[in-house]
């Protein structure tokens, strides 16, 4: 009805923000309607105590590492099974990682446009208010509003000036934009209950990500193994060995996107381009190994898949598509 779709407009200026909107029955006499809904939302969960996995890779001395990654053994990886050579490469990184990059807590932050002026003008108006609260005298309130109106004239200058740079930035820089709208947003991001078929609701984790994995697989091709087609006699030069050396391997190094989330090997991009003289030869070895057998580690076949909502409800599992996410050496 133009009633539920007005109150919907009225309460919610972001869409999934208010779902399941009913519109009922007034209660005994009364002439006003009965809206019933229910209203998605997060609240922020803040870690007091640093994680393992989560390290400051902006403040790494990765000079150290160099000079530690430059006196390792690298000779090591020829030998053994593909998976014994890829674990001793990853735990002798690991290991300097360790000793050069600090572990970092995640906290509560400010607003990211604040400056020293800004939070030195927010402390003030603190005091002034705690002030006035136990004077209560006018004089007290006076300071305490201009104090007031001042962060208020300077917070919208700075908010401003930051969100220009951000547009202006755009084209460079378009995870520091998308992150600040990120911030805008009042909705989860989370898959929130899904529905099935039978009426039933996919609730837990497990359930979730059964439901879609079953469907992301539905829409795969199925190929038929049995009935390969035969290629064509072509007259051409066959390629029976490849070379790969250090120069191709740094390279490619140098040119991964530094702010780039790790794959399901956990290594970060930024300390692949950083250390790309030094790791450029040990990834060469491993990379040799992996034409020669036809093998690749564990790491290296499996994938993190992020379900992202396309449009629709939230709810259908075929309003998702997946996001797949492998290790960076992978593609080389």
């Amino acid at each position: 009805s133009k009633v539920s779709i007005l109150a919907k407009l009225a309460l919610s200026n972001e869409a999934g923000l208010v779902q399941d909107l009913k519109y009922l029955a007034p209660i005994g006499r009364s002439d006003h309607a009965v809206l019933l809904f229910s209203v998605k939302c997060c609240t922020a969960k803040y870690r007091l105590t640093p994680h393992q996995n989560n390290r400051n890779y902006r403040k790494g001395n990765y000079d150290e590492a160099r000079r530690l990654l430059r006196q390792t053994d690298w000779n090591v990886i020829r030998v053994g099974t593909i998976e014994e050579s890829w674990n001793c490469f990853k735990a002798k990184l690991e290991k300097v990682c360790d000793k050069v990059i600090p572990k970092q807590c995640i906290r509560r932050k400010r607003n990211v446009f604040m400056n020293n002026e800004a939070l030195t003008l927010k402390k003030k108006k603190d005091k002034s208010f705690q002030k006035y609260r136990k004077s209560q005298s006018a004089a007290d309130f006076q300071h305490y509003k201009m104090c007031r109106n001042k962060l208020r004239s300077l917070t919208r200058k700075l908010r401003a000036e930051f969100e220009k740079k951000l547009v202006k930035e755009l084209k460079t820089n378009p995870k520091s934009f998308w992150k600040y709208c990120k911030t805008k947003v009042k909705t989860q991001d989370k898959v929130g209950k899904l529905d099935r078929s039978d009426g039933t609701e996919a609730e837990t984790a497990e359930e979730k990500v059964a439901d879609l994995n079953s469907f992301f697989r539905s829409v795969f091709v199925q190929e038929d193994l049995q009935n390969l087609p035969v290629p064509s006699q072509v007259n051409a030069v066959s390629l029976e060995t490849v070379d790969i050396t250090r120069a191709k391997v740094e390279t490619k190094l140098l040119r991964l996107k530094t702010s780039k989330t790790p794959g399901p090997d956990s290594i970060h991009p930024r300390v692949l381009s950083e250390m790309a003289e030094e790791l450029s030869y040990p990834l060469a070895l491993l990379f040799q190994k992996y034409l020669e057998t036809g093998e690749l580690p564990k790491d290296g076949k499996l994938v993190n898949i992020t379900p992202i909502h396309k449009k629709g409800s939230n709810r259908n599992v075929e309003n998702y598509r997946p996001i797949s996410l492998t290790m960076k050496e992978t593609p080389f």
